[in-house]
């Protein structure tokens, strides 16, 4: 970092460094400590900063490059680390950055050792869940773009100079390719190319082999599940994060129950189970160190052995960045990152034949917004079974495309309606059936590789089409269709028309009905009855942010969505920022005005 620094500092670039420490602090004219994970320092730094009229317009963040170390994130304190300093990091970075009005400015996330181009890497699979934050942001703020380059660090001093140069000419250029490794001499760039894999001529599958499912009472595991046992008479324990209602109340629920999804759907898919073979049903949390281990002992005391594991527990990310909690984050990261730990702690002395984690092609396309996180755990799965291809029996994950399954509603629920439309629609005309993701399990279990993508759709097309959807391009073409049109009467709305009684009320009704082209905005008029929606609102945020000349949070479409009520919101800011000052500094404001 220091030598990038200085490298920076030399071809007139004025550099701002910042280094991991306790909490936000000052350490130099131009050089601050903050807590990685921690959003409060970001905002602290970011404040400081714009005081100086030093908002940034490039950021590298260079916490993800470390010397080699064998093992990085194979221990609990090892892996917490590597989050923080990788996906915790950029998430926290991001949404301070989201709350300060900037033009532009370009993230360059460089990394070490997270992806495989030569095979000599050693591989760290928590640095990878910071493919998320940096594929989604473009699709999720106007004025935020960033790219992962990865790197190896050079071998001793000698070779640090050239090598310093070439990154710093790498983050120069004006070519913002998404994803970039750097070794030795060559630049490569990400791609994908179709490889079929032919039809196994023997399953690699044991008849009558023990299987663990986790995510095991989900739509697609007991489908796996139920090919499992009707083809090779499988043995099967399901983990599942929530617990079955005890075995006498299973009459009466699937008396009055729907039997094609939810619960009655579970309870008689696992009643139709145990009428073919043995099953084992265990709840437990897939995340949990102490669970697992203890679900692993029971399904060995039950079976006698362990020969395959399939981890198909996951939670579907809902919500874009800047109104997400760290809390929601981590639950999505929790049974991909977490559990794929946990298993292989659990794993550890179990000598099986393989373990196929289930993976995402958001790993690759993003997933678009409100998926950061979801895209991080599941590019976690794909770096940890590159790491560790032979560490568990045949380790391999599985970047499955959209699914066609009868409870597909289920994982829908947390999304507004029109992008569950969206969602139904994608899903019947590319979903997987059944049929066809067994097919793809034997093809896989019968070939050595590492990391496969099991879709309908091209998969490089897919990330192009990604990386051409920034939301700055989205609504670049919304406002010029908008701006096309004449300015419409206010609609018909639940809440009669009041005229706004302020300038503070009468400069956001015409901010809000300019953008949305509405001729007249009342101040009890709610933005997302108007029409509204939050990439329309980043917009007005960046226009109040300009007019009232303060740090408007992008928050505030949500949680006071009303003309009066962002007025209101507006005022308490302005009047906090003038208690705050010295006298002399409401004086110049004064003369000013």
């Amino acid at each position: 970092g220091g030598a990038l620094a200085g490298w920076l500092d030399r071809h007139a670039q004025q550099v701002v460094t910042v280094t991991p420490g306790s909490g936000f602090a000052r350490t130099a004219a131009a050089s601050f400590t903050i807590r990685p994970s921690q959003r409060e320092d970001y905002d602290a730094l970011l404040r400081e900063l714009g005081r100086e009229q030093q908002l940034p317009d490039q950021i590298v963040h260079l916490w993800s490059v470390t010397p080699p170390m064998h093992g990085a994130d194979e221990t609990e304190a090892g892996l917490a680390e590597q989050l923080d300093r990788s996906f915790y990091s950029l998430f926290s970075l991001f949404k301070a950055l989201g709350e300060v009005d900037l033009d532009h400015c370009h993230i360059s996330v460089i990394s070490s050792d997270m992806q495989e181009v030569t095979g000599t890497e050693q591989i760290v699979p928590a640095k990878a869940t910071l493919i998320g934050p940096t594929r989604m942001i473009r699709e999720e703020y106007l004025n935020l773009s960033s790219r992962s380059i990865d790197i190896v660090l050079p071998g001793g001093n000698g070779q640090l100079e050239a090598f310093t140069q070439r990154l710093g000419l790498e983050l120069l250029a004006t070519d913002n390719e998404g994803i970039v490794a750097l070794r030795g001499p060559h630049r490569w760039l990400q791609s994908y190319e179709p490889s079929p894999i032919a039809k196994a001529r023997s399953s690699s599958l044991r008849e009558g082999g023990v299987y663990l499912i986790t995510g095991g009472l989900g739509g697609i595991a007991l489908a796996m599940a139920e090919y499992l046992a009707d083809t090779h008479g499988a043995k099967l324990a399901l983990i599942g994060r929530s617990p079955l209602p005890p075995r006498e109340e299973w009459p009466a629920i699937l008396e009055t129950a729907d039997t094609e999804s939810g619960l009655g759907r579970r309870l008689r898919i696992v009643q139709e189970l145990e009428s073919r073979t043995e099953v084992l049903v265990l709840q437990a949390d897939v995340a949990d160190v102490a669970q697992m281990r203890a679900a692993v002992e029971q399904t060995i005391a039950r079976f006698g052995t362990i020969h395959g594991v399939l981890h198909a527990a996951g939670v579907p990310g809902v919500g874009i960045m800047q109104r997400k909690t760290t809390e929601a984050a981590a639950a999505v990261l929790a049974p991909k990152v977490w559990g794929t730990y946990a298993l292989s702690q659990a794993l550890r002395d179990v000598p099986l034949d393989f373990m196929l984690l289930f993976s995402s092609v958001t790993s690759a396309t993003g997933g678009g917004p409100g998926q950061a996180d979801y895209c991080a755990a599941n590019a976690f799965l794909d770096a940890f079974a590159r790491k560790h291809h032979h560490s568990y029996g045949q380790t391999v994950a599985v970047s499955w495309g959209e699914w066609l399954w009868d409870a597909w509603q289920e994982g829908l629920q947390g999304f507004p309606e029109e992008v569950r439309a969206m969602l139904v629609a994608t899903r019947r005309a590319f979903g997987i059936g059944f049929d066809e993701g067994a097919e793809a399990l034997e093809r896989i279990l019968s070939h050595d590789v590492p990391h496969v993508f099991v879709t309908t759709q091209d998969v490089q097309a897919m990330v192009e089409f990604s990386r051409k959807s920034s939301a700055a391009e989205v609504f670049k073409q919304l406002q010029e269709e908008r701006q096309s049109r004449p300015l419409y009467p206010r609609p018909p709305l639940g809440t009669p028309y009041v005229e706004p009684v302020n300038e503070v009320e009468q400069e956001i009704a015409s901010i809000i009905g300019d953008v949305l082209r509405i001729e007249q905005i009342g101040a009890d008029d709610n933005f997302f009855d108007l029409g509204g929606n939050s990439l329309i609102g980043i917009q007005i945020i960046s226009r109040l942010r300009r007019f009232f000349q303060t740090e408007v949070p992008i928050t505030i479409i949500f949680d006071a969505p009303t003309v009066s009520e962002m007025a209101f919101a507006i005022e308490t800011i302005l009047i906090a920022e003038i208690e705050s000052m010295e006298d002399d500094e409401v004086e110049e404001l004064i003369q000013q005005e």
